[in-house]
């Protein structure tokens, strides 16, 4: 059995407006927020998603536009969530565009 920890989805997804919750070593957590919104009409979301986690006090976070039919794209979104989560530092919200 593989121990570790969770937030409730309602909280993190509705409240938060975060899709996924990544840990790291550090102990503070990256918030994630996925689109498939692309990067030139997702501006106005991206605001509006940094102003919520600095509403939450959440240091950290990445907001990821993809285009779902672009092959390896998930590969691409899990190994920038993972380098992030362990050193993106703290005040920092980034955008990235699959």
């Amino acid at each position: 059995m593989r121990s570790g920890t969770f937030v409730q989805r309602y909280v993190a997804d509705l409240s938060m407006a975060t899709d996924t919750i990544a840990g790291c070593q550090t102990g503070k957590p990256l918030c994630v927020q996925l689109t498939s919104m692309s990067d030139a009409h997702s501006q106005k979301k991206y605001n509006e998603w940094e102003s919520t986690l600095r509403g939450w006090d959440i240091d950290r976070g990445l907001f990821v536009s993809y285009k779902p039919g672009k092959d390896e794209f998930l590969i691409e979104v899990v190994n920038v969530i993972l380098h992030n989560s362990k050193h993106l530092p703290l005040e920092k919200y980034l955008k990235f565009s699959f």
